[in-house]
């Protein structure tokens, strides 16, 4: 009895350092692209807070309104059109 625990112990550890052996090889491969590829994410744009729903958004995707000299910029449509609502009742 105690000899079939040990035994399931033992074929459970050798499984478990096969699956790592296995999943540090897969991985070796994809750390060197994600990694060139996360420099390029960073490098790309700046982002930018949109004021009706304080989100961020990069700003090359960002709908832009320029207003008393001063840039705003929005996720959507809808975030723009409550922007200029609220310009116009002030």
């Amino acid at each position: 009895m105690i000899r079939g625990f040990f035994r399931l112990i033992f074929y459970a550890i050798v499984m478990y350092l096969i699956y790592a052996v296995i999943r540090f090889f897969q991985n070796s491969g994809k750390k060197s692209t994600a990694s060139s590829r996360g420099d390029q994410a960073q490098v790309q744009g700046v982002m930018v807070k949109d004021e009706i729903c304080n989100t961020y958004v990069p700003r090359e995707e960002a709908l832009r309104e320029v207003r008393e000299g001063k840039e705003h910029f929005f996720c959507s449509r809808e975030c723009q059109q409550k922007f200029l609502e609220r310009r116009k009742a002030s």
